[in-house]
């Protein structure tokens, strides 16, 4: 009879959960703690010092469990082992990719988040075609490795010209290289799961195959996080001290926008009073409606021009950002690829 691996499962879920807390989004979920007195580095450790009690216990309890939720010799596979790593790897390139991309479009394009997730969908076609023709191939031949390594090339390849990108670029350069990054994705996704599977016999089945999704998850949640304060260190290096533009010491004379600007100017404010600068030209006007005409006019015009320069700045400095994110991502694809490449392959069972 099967029995559930519920303590295993618990152990695992403590492990990961307190991983994710103490690096993604931790001043932000631990606020009121932190506005309290307590150490963002204390958070921090504490979470760290807990996932890596869990997954310590996790290890000794899943060693000696009848059934157990990760079987822990599918580590003694070398390909299991050498494609978890790069799958790992490929979460964090494809999420610093991706959702950085998104922000570019709605920061550059003015898209709203719908749109800007619309504007992928050369990506998505691109996945599409080469999942479903790559996926005949490998059923035809029974050969797979080639695809992942190809499909890690194009998509680190398709990355490392996203640098090519600055706020004046049209849309459609965007898309193509999508486009491009999407025939590599669709070929490298689903062969990677095939490759897992194959090394395997039919009871161990489900385990091996959520594990790829588990590791990717991983990857993909550290590598955002570690993407994100890359991007906000790039952002802010470029802008040098906020207070310092006009555009913003004008805000800080608005009751309106007082309260918008009563924290730190981080990137994220910055990337913010961008994105609505919109709604804050239209307070402004209204503000402005107080004025005698002459004084009125000027006032207009010198906001104006404060925002434009204010948008250029923080558009510029974004994509600078960004350019480093794709490297990086680029980067760690290549790795992949290059951890795929010593993978033993077996032709696939019938």
């Amino acid at each position: 009879t099967h029995k559930p691996d519920y303590l295993g499962a618990l152990l695992i879920t403590i492990a990961l959960a307190t991983l994710v807390l103490a690096v993604d989004n931790t001043e932000m979920i631990f606020k009121g703690l932190i506005e309290s007195g307590v150490s963002l580095a204390l958070i921090q450790g504490v979470l760290l010092t807990v996932s890596a009690l869990a997954a310590l216990s996790f290890v000794l309890i899943e060693r000696r469990a009848k059934q157990p939720i990760l079987p822990l010799r599918f580590f003694a596979n070398r390909t299991y082992c050498l494609i978890m790593i790069a799958d790992s790897l490929f979460g964090a390139a494809f999420m610093g990719a991706i959702l950085y991309l998104t922000q570019f479009n709605q920061q550059v394009f003015g898209a709203t988040a719908s749109q800007a997730g619309l504007m992928l969908l050369p990506m998505v076609a691109g996945i599409m075609t080469s999942s479903i023709t790559v996926g005949r191939l490998v059923a035809k031949t029974g050969r797979y490795k080639r695809w992942i390594v190809g499909g890690f090339g194009v998509t680190a390849a398709s990355v490392a010209a996203l640098t090519i990108l600055q706020p004046e670029s049209p849309y459609w350069h965007e898309a193509v290289v999508m486009a491009l990054a999407g025939l590599g994705l669709g070929s490298a996704m689903p062969i990677l799961t095939l490759a897992v599977q194959n090394e395997f016999t039919q009871k161990d089945l489900g385990a091996a195959t959520s594990s790829v999704q588990l590791f990717r998850g991983l990857g993909s949640t550290i590598g955002a996080a570690v993407l994100s304060g890359i991007l906000t260190a790039g952002i802010l290096a470029h802008v040098g001290d906020p207070h310092q533009l006009p555009y913003i010491q004008s805000l800080q004379r608005s009751p309106a926008a007082q309260q918008m600007l009563s924290g730190e100017l981080n990137a994220d404010v910055l990337l913010r009073l961008n994105a609505q600068k919109e709604t804050i030209a239209r307070a402004a006007a209204q503000g402005f409606e107080r004025l005698p005409a002459p004084a009125q006019a000027q006032a207009k015009q010198q906001f104006s021009q404060q925002q434009e320069e204010f948008t250029n700045v923080i558009l510029h400095a974004f994509a600078d950002g960004l350019h480093q994110v794709f490297l990086i991502s680029s980067g760690l694809m290549v790795v992949a690829m290059v951890a795929v490449m010593p993978v033993r392959e077996k032709r696939l069972r019938g």
